[in-house]
């Protein structure tokens, strides 16, 4: 039996069920949930329906300052061009950015989509909401991977590049499908079908839905495509 591409709400929460309790000594390495590259969570059951839940962490990661805001909302400007060492006390100084970033990151089920999504809110030290362009201007972002596919970062979102293949934002605004608060979200359109192909390259194992193992090893490919665009680490 082929893995899916997709997982029912019941197979995600016992995915990470699986995820949060593997072992964290340190003789299993890269297979605890404590592993630098995807971070540590907790999971949070909704408060009045059994068997609902997402995983949860907060974090912090500093602003870059060497990114500036192009025109036109290009946020990074013509990366082809080769730019000389500035004199630090020439450059200009966005007053309104801020120094760090905390995010509170959900991991939840899409109900469209059937594969996990990744949610987050950000804001600074008051508690305030902090602008798309000072989000991605974190380490929390991989640059190259926004490179190859960001086109314009507007305001509620960022468009891809190829907007004729592409029918949805990378990064937009929406209701958390647990909580119902706003948050910022990667869209999951084409998730599954990168998850499918790991797995075809990668599972040693008959696929079993009822195996926490072959779950468990589901999930860790939709964090490895995660990955790819998000670092949890910084």
């Amino acid at each position: 039996m082929e893995p899916p591409a997709t997982l029912s709400r019941d197979e995600f929460n016992r995915s990470c069920q699986a995820f949060v309790h593997e072992p964290s000594s340190a003789s299993e390495g890269a297979s605890n949930p404590h592993y630098a590259g995807f971070g540590s969570w907790d999971w949070i059951g909704h408060s009045l329906i059994p068997g609902w839940g997402y995983l949860s962490r907060t974090s912090s990661s500093k602003t870059s300052e060497a990114v500036e805001v192009g025109q036109d909302g290009d946020f990074f400007g013509d990366t082809d061009e080769v730019v000389e060492d500035e004199d630090e006390s020439c450059i200009p100084i966005d007053k309104n950015a801020v120094e760090r970033v905390h995010f509170h990151e959900s991991i939840v089920w899409h109900p469209t989509y059937m594969v996990p999504a990744y949610y987050f809110q950000a804001v600074d030290s008051s508690g305030s909401p902090v602008p798309l362009t000072q989000i991605v201007n974190t380490g929390r972002f991989r640059r190259r991977a926004l490179l190859d596919l960001a086109g314009e970062i507007a305001e509620h979102g960022i468009q891809p590049t190829e907007t004729g293949n592409a029918q949805f934002p990378l990064l937009s605004q929406g209701d958390h499908p647990i909580t119902g608060a706003p948050h910022w979200y990667l869209h999951p359109c084409e998730t599954s079908s990168a998850v499918k192909e790991i797995l075809s390259q990668t599972l040693d194992i008959p696929w079993d839905p009822s195996s926490s193992e072959c779950l468990l090893r589901w999930f860790k490919a939709w964090l490895a495509v995660l990955t790819t665009a998000i670092d949890f680490n910084k």
